[in-house]
């Protein structure tokens, strides 16, 4: 693939191609251990390898930022193969239980990540934070597509993503990390090229890249400020340095590049203070901004009826919805997993809730981004780009992401697991395997 023919890449791309070339004769590859890493017992015959598939998760990417900060490698990609008009995240529109789904076709109602903070009534408490829960593979269900791809005798390799640090099922990627948030991207890059560098036989087949730089950019300062572009940007010259090392090697690849959810602005005019409507004696909050998790303190016995009690004092804001976990939405498709709380209150698009007893009688001033929300708001729309030989050109209308997993089952042609997407929606930018 050649970056360069996209037209509004020009001088830019050819610039980054220059740097990234020299970069990468003077940076020594980073040396690091990956716990765990084996050579694949796994075997298939010589020239049975499909192309490398390469999924980049750019975390809190908004669909609108390829149009709104025009990052250059990204748009190339694009116009060399296909990109969405948005991916529909799953509720809640959070960063594990997302990134969770993208790799399994399920939602989080069925995969068991029900959100970023959960209590489980056997396992206890898990967190993004929780290294032990993180890496206990008894919180993650369903079948990660580097299994489905070690299961058929390609190896797999994670730098970094949600679930790749666990023992799911008895397996892990046969290349894997401890997510280092600190690694700088360069070395990120040059860990991708030492694993696609491989013999045949152990070259993974299956790869994730990781980055949070956007996500973080765009919750401390907003999803349109200056900050957030130039972290799109930093990003955008990664990917094009990780194309031109890739070009040098002749090695093709499958990118599916994607994010879990968007990104809505908030401001300080906008929430909801916790306390004028829940009694914290009482109740305690598994979860909070912008989706409240509620559920009845242990040293206290919840009297019956105190579900409808408790959703109707929250309903008295304005800026909000609140049910119980078996009253949902059905679009959102959450709620029968004994992982969800009994309440959930939605935050209105932009709002977020507060607790008065930290933040005093008026609200910090805080401006900057949030996500969780309803995954058909508009702001919560996430990225989806795809390239290499088996991607036709073409632009798609929002797709949701329980069908990346058939995709990328697709691309290294393997029978996926049973899951909640389809590969319908994106047929029409699939080539034939021939």
């Amino acid at each position: 693939m050649v970056l360069s023919k996209h037209p509004s890449a020009g001088w830019t791309l050819l610039a980054l191609s220059i740097l990234a070339s020299a970069c990468a004769h003077q940076r020594q590859a980073v040396e690091r251990v990956e716990p765990g890493s084996t050579a694949p017992q796994r075997t298939r015959a010589l020239g049975d390898y499909p192309t490398p598939v390469l999924l980049v998760g750019i975390d809190g990417f908004r669909y609108d930022y390829l149009d709104v900060f025009e990052p250059p490698n990204l748009l190339a990609i694009a116009a060399n193969g296909a990109r969405a008009e948005r991916l529909v995240p799953s509720f809640p529109s959070k960063t594990f239980p997302n990134h969770y789904t993208l790799v399994t076709g399920l939602v989080p109602d069925n995969h068991g990540i029900v959100s970023n903070n959960i209590v489980d009534p056997k396992l206890g408490k898990f967190s993004l934070g929780n290294r032990d829960a993180v890496s206990d593979g008894r919180w993650w269900g369903g079948e990660p597509v580097w299994t489905t791809a070690q299961n058929n005798g390609l190896p797999s390799a994670a730098l970094f993503w949600p679930g790749s640090e666990a023992e799911i099922n008895g397996d892990r990627p046969d290349f894997w990390l401890p997510y280092d948030d600190d690694l700088p991207g360069a070395d990120r890059l040059d860990k991708i090229i030492e694993w696609l560098a491989l013999p045949e036989a152990e070259r993974p087949r299956f790869l994730t890249l990781y980055f949070s730089r956007v996500d973080s950019a765009s919750h401390r300062y907003g999803p349109l400020s200056h900050q957030a572009r130039t972290a799109v940007m930093e990003v955008d010259a990664l990917l094009g340095e990780l194309n031109v090392r890739l070009e040098a090697m002749s090695q093709p690849i499958h990118w599916v590049i994607v994010s879990d959810h968007g990104m809505a602005e908030t401001a300080p005019d906008r929430v909801i203070m916790v306390d004028d409507y829940v009694d914290l004696d009482q109740y305690h909050l598994i979860d909070t901004s912008p989706v409240l998790a509620i559920a009845p303190n242990t040293d206290h016995e919840a009297s019956p009826g105190w579900e409808d009690r408790l959703v109707s004092s929250l309903r008295r804001s304005p800026h909000l919805e609140a049910y119980r976990k078996k009253d949902l939405p059905k679009h959102l498709r959450h709620g029968s997993n004994d992982r969800v709380a009994p309440v959930l209150a939605l935050a209105n698009d932009g709002w977020r809730f507060a607790l008065r007893a930290r933040e005093g009688s008026r609200p910090q001033v805080r401006l900057g981004g949030q996500h969780g929300y309803d995954p058909t708001i508009d702001s919560m729309g996430a990225l989806f780009v795809a390239s290499g030989p088996r991607i036709l050109p073409g632009e798609l209308g929002p797709i949701q992401n329980v069908d990346v997993y058939s995709l990328l089952c697709e691309l290294l042609g393997v029978e996926p697991a049973t899951n909640d997407g389809s590969l319908d929606a994106l047929a029409p930018i699939l080539r034939s395997r021939d």
